[in-house]
């Protein structure tokens, strides 16, 4: 009984442990959406009165919180997405900074939640086929001549 009682115990702290790294303030994401934005965008400033102040606090801001990057001062860890030449622009990225899909522009609260729904089963399908994978990387590719 008594070795039951430790096991216990030590799941109990596992997923104690666990929950405390989750919720810590530097937690790795599964995902993130990017926001390129700029000063005086317009549409930037519809996003942030419509969808921008809640979106934190929906299933979707859980997934994928919203990091806003300003297209004139890109911070080095977000050029990889490569030059954004309309704002807003959203750019869904996974924990390895794989870019997921994008949302070029903002039209309303309604057409944005259905873009993002696409975008995310984009990320469901990506998980699934990473976790088929296991920890074996993928074979790189054969480089093929064109016929000619």
């Amino acid at each position: 009984m008594n070795s039951i009682t430790n096991i216990l115990s030590l799941v109990l702290l596992a997923v104690i442990a666990g929950i405390a790294t989750l919720s810590g303030p530097g937690r790795v994401q599964a995902a993130e959406l990017l926001m390129f934005m700029e000063e005086g965008c317009p549409w930037c400033m519809k996003f942030d009165r419509e969808v921008g102040r809640i979106y934190a606090n929906t299933p979707e801001g859980k997934i994928a919180p919203l990091k806003r990057v300003d297209v004139d001062d890109v911070p080095d860890e977000y050029k990889f997405v490569g030059y954004v030449y309309f704002t807003p622009t959203f750019v869904l990225v996974d924990d390895e900074k794989h870019v997921i899909g994008r949302i070029i522009g903002y039209q309303n609260f309604d057409w944005f939640w259905e873009q993002l729904e696409i975008q995310l089963k984009k990320l469901k399908e990506h998980k699934a086929k990473k976790a088929a994978r296991g920890s074996v990387p993928a074979m790189p590719r054969e480089t093929v001549a064109p016929r000619g």
